[in-house]
């Protein structure tokens, strides 16, 4: 798949294929289900806890088909994040599995249309708000690296979060600490540059 761009919150989009779809991996048996980046991180307690609370209630559905469908890949992140939730995850893992589930839910928004549509949207921005107070908690609780990224990415993601849930106060204070930040690099701080004049330009209206 050829990444042709990516949205403000990070969100990476590809041509032809929406590989966002395919990050979550989940075992036909028991219903373990994580991130890629996670899946092989299980810790014997946490074993226990996932044959306690998701085996019991598991049932398997057969996937035909080469490609998974939107309403698919969705029910899997729904399946990670309730792992997440039984496994107690950190905090950062559980907004990272909502932040990557409000994109896949974004990418099925080209599909609906009407009603649909409007859950579409309403479902992502619940999504985008946990993944929001989820980072928020995991910033002040938890060490960096943090989900692969270092301590300014998250803080321009936490941001751009800000922005999409409409707080453009808290999203511009941000923004401006990472333009003048003796350590973000120079690609974070060109976006963090580009969304502070986006929402400057969109109060100015």
């Amino acid at each position: 798949a050829r990444l042709i761009g990516t949205d403000i919150d990070l969100r990476p989009k590809f041509e032809q294929l929406d590989t966002l779809k395919y990050d979550v991996l989940c075992c036909p048996n028991c219903g373990y289900s994580a991130l890629s980046r996670y899946f092989n991180n299980i810790l014997d307690a946490q074993k226990k806890l996932v044959l306690e609370k998701i085996a019991s209630g598991f049932h398997h559905k057969d996937h035909n088909g080469n490609t998974y469908t939107y309403e698919e890949a969705i029910e899997n992140y729904q399946l990670a994040l309730a792992n997440a939730i039984v496994m107690k995850a950190k905090s950062s893992v559980k907004a990272y599995i909502c932040l990557k589930m409000a994109w896949v839910v974004r990418g099925y928004q080209s599909q609906l249309s009407g009603e649909g549509l409007q859950r579409g949207k309403e479902d992502e921005k619940a999504l985008l708000q946990n993944a929001l107070d989820g980072f928020i908690n995991a910033r002040a609780t938890e060490d960096f690296p943090m989900c692969g990224m270092d301590e300014e990415t998250v803080d321009y993601l936490i941001s751009a979060l800000f922005y999409e849930c409409g707080k453009n106060d808290s999203a511009i204070k941000m923004l401006s600490d990472i333009i003048v930040s003796h350590t973000a690099n120079t690609r974070i701080k060109d976006r963090a540059r580009d969304l502070k004049d986006r929402i400057m330009a969109e109060k100015g209206r």
